[in-house]
């Protein structure tokens, strides 16, 4: 196969099963992305009820929500080319373990603290996908 044209290439691909670890890796992914996307709609619903309460501006409100979009920066700039060095699956696995400690942590700040908020809510933005893909 080391000299097939790139149409054998997906022409095998096409005929090739699809196998379960296709599925559990497919089912992996696509839970990953729903608790992505409800994270952003749980951080929305947070920051508009402790808003109030906490007194904060609208400044304050939109660095919060900004936050997570900072570690998306920061995470493409530097995780990506980890993974293309040391593997997709490893940073993978660190990428779910990381958005899970932000979203986790978020439930243990104290009243009043929207820093930490901020701070705990920019590894949610260090989003797995960014880094499992290719540049």
């Amino acid at each position: 196969m080391a000299d097939a044209t790139p149409e054998a290439l997906v022409s095998a691909f096409d005929r090739s099963p699809l196998n379960a670890r296709y599925w559990v890796t497919f089912g992996l992914l696509a839970s990953g992305a729903v608790l992505d996307y409800f994270d952003f709609f749980i951080v929305g619903y947070l920051v508009a009820q402790l808003g109030p309460q906490w007194h904060l501006s609208y400044g304050q409100s939109s660095l919060i929500l900004l936050a997570a979009g900072l570690g998306a920066i920061v995470s493409a700039l530097t995780w990506g080319a980890l993974s293309d060095a040391l593997g997709r699956k490893r940073q993978l696995i660190f990428g779910y373990l990381i958005c899970a400690f932000g979203a986790g942590a978020i439930a243990l700040i104290p009243d009043g603290a929207w820093q930490l908020f901020a701070v705990l809510r920019s590894p949610s933005g260090s989003d797995w996908r960014r880094r499992a893909c290719r540049r």
